[in-house]
């Protein structure tokens, strides 16, 4: 997603120089995917992880969302306010890289 001038559109195209990119995932990521594509109707361009709306989700939702689901977890509950969405994201990536070999 590109955000310009207060409007996020969708790059039809990768960055880099290769036409496709292939992701190894685990066979549990796969069915979830799966199971989320087929419930938005299995449209190759429609958002994995909708808006409300329907449409593409956009960055500072996300943000808000993470902020709200890393919160503490009520009395005695464990907080994970310390963990920004980069240093989940770099934990996944760590964990599908060794489990890749």
């Amino acid at each position: 997603m590109i955000r310009t001038n207060g409007t996020e559109t969708r790059q039809p195209f990768l960055k880099g120089k290769d036409p496709v990119r292939v992701l190894k995932l685990h066979p549990f990521a796969q069915d979830v995917l799966l199971m989320r594509f087929m419930r938005e109707g299995g449209a190759a361009d429609a958002p994995v992880f909708p808006s409300e709306a329907g449409g593409w989700l956009p960055a500072s939702s996300l943000g808000r969302l993470w902020r709200a689901a890393r919160a503490p977890l009520g009395e005695g509950g464990s907080s994970f306010e310390s963990v920004e969405l980069r240093d989940y994201r770099r934990a996944v990536g760590t964990a599908l890289a060794e489990s890749a070999g």
